[in-house]
């Protein structure tokens, strides 16, 4: 194996340990609020624990997505309009993500009332700004991994035309 086989098998090792960790939390959490008899707030707590799925579940099609990028890359083919396609997926899961982890924010709003900790709203929309930095972030990978194609299609474009030209003089001569 290569070196940068190794490096994708850690990515994906890695990836697939998120995953597994992420739905693991979902079911600790999930079945802690469905056994706890003292929920102050019936409503916001079943929001939070429809949240977390939807963000898990998400966060399963974006690691099976992330996986297919990384088969890309292995292949050499990282700079392609799949892979673009691929990245722009990813960039609307990481935006439904950040819309769907809104829906943490009533839990944690019901939460300060009475613990009287105003603070940890800070803390949680500090928290909700991540998704949406992944997605700016993807964004401007997207962007570069676009213009590089374009740029590649007007080599092989203007590759074309010189071959062209070459058999037509070749033709001519």
């Amino acid at each position: 194996m290569q070196k940068s086989s190794y490096k994708l098998l850690s990515i994906k090792g890695i990836l697939g340990l998120a995953v597994l960790l992420a739905i693991g939390a979902g079911v600790l959490i999930t079945t802690a609020f469905l056994t706890s008899s003292h929920i102050s707030y019936p409503i916001s707590a079943t929001i939070l624990v429809v949240s977390i799925w939807g963000v898990i579940t998400t966060l399963v099609y974006i690691a099976k997505l992330l996986f297919k990028l990384l088969e890309l890359i292995n292949m050499n083919k990282g700079l392609t309009a799949e892979s673009l396609e691929l990245l722009s997926k990813i960039r609307r899961g990481t935006l439904v993500i950040a819309i769907i982890s809104s829906g943490f924010l009533l839990y944690v709003y019901d939460g300060t009332q009475i613990s009287d900790l105003p603070e940890v709203i800070i803390v949680a929309l500090g928290v909700l700004f991540i998704p949406f930095s992944i997605f700016v972030f993807v964004g401007l990978i997207e962007q570069l991994i676009e213009h590089s194609v374009a740029e590649k299609g007007d080599e092989l474009d203007a590759h074309e035309n010189l071959q062209k030209d070459l058999r037509h003089n070749n033709r001519g001569s």
